[in-house]
């Protein structure tokens, strides 16, 4: 009789738990990838500037959608909190933000109204965050509300042929405006590199597709950690490391909402 009731007790107290999670389950991994449209950031920053071979010019662009990828791995601590842990990437366009003179005073070479090609910046995030869920019986299924802080590391990519235009004057010969290969006029501190913190909200619906795998898809709201001193920083040359940190803040201060969609497994 004891033996009955001590079995009746522990099944009981597995449909219980199993009620509280997605047929049991109370861990994750997910994969995603996110679009982010930049339209006040590419609407209120200055022009960036890309290499047409057919006119061999410099000419304006915009990026006006970004996008990355990255992986969570999370668990439920309760039936209406969990943890989470995300790693991600993005290559982002990242442009010195006006044009530029330089003087070489050992030569007497003046290069004016230099304007660099943008370029390539690879960002890696980990993003610890808190998740709510609306949802007390089916995690990780239904509303989940995260709140996050993400840890950005960035790094500075430049082509071989990376391109600058200039106005040329060394006190005898002026020249037209011309486009020739950067590195003789830009120095660059190698590595160049830059850490920032943002912090987020994301709003997302996982709906269950099959008992292995759930549908995730919403939206983040980013809000990037305010620098507390003057955003100013006089153009350099070698490019350095604090002008570089200046220009990712530039690229990403205004990346409000961010679209996301992936899959969830639970385990």
């Amino acid at each position: 009789m004891k033996f009955h009731i001590s079995l009746i007790t522990l099944l009981l107290a597995l449909n219980i738990q199993a009620q509280n999670s997605y047929f049991g389950k109370k861990n994750y991994v997910s994969v995603s990838g996110s679009l982010n449209f930049a339209i006040i950031n590419s609407l209120v920053n200055n022009p960036q500037y890309a290499y047409d071979e057919a006119s061999d010019l410099l000419i304006e662009k915009k990026q006006w959608v970004r996008y990355n990828y990255g992986i969570a791995i999370g668990r439920a601590l309760s039936d209406k909190v969990g943890i989470a842990v995300e790693l991600s990437h993005q290559n982002l366009k990242i442009q010195r933000n006006s044009s530029y003179s330089y003087h070489f005073a050992n030569t007497g070479e003046t290069y004016s109204d230099v304007k660099f090609e943008r370029y390539n910046t690879s960002i890696f995030s980990i993003a610890p965050r808190l998740e709510l869920y609306s949802s007390k019986k089916l995690f990780p299924v239904g509303l989940v509300h995260q709140f996050g802080v993400g840890i950005n590391m960035a790094s500075l990519i430049l082509k071989d042929d990376y391109k600058a235009g200039y106005y040329y004057d060394d006190g005898f010969v002026s020249s037209d405006y011309q486009i020739t290969d950067a590195k003789g006029i830009l120095k660059v501190t190698d590595p160049l590199k830059a850490t920032y913190i943002n912090f987020f909200y994301g709003l997302n619906l996982r709906y269950p597709v099959s008992k292995f795998l759930i549908l995730n898809f919403g939206f983040r709201y980013v809000m990037n950690l305010p620098k507390l001193f003057n955003d100013f920083y006089e153009p350099s040359n070698p490019y350095n490391k604090e002008e570089f940190k200046l220009n990712v803040r530039y690229a990403t201060r205004l990346n409000f909402v961010h679209m996301n969609i992936g899959l969830v497994v639970p385990f």
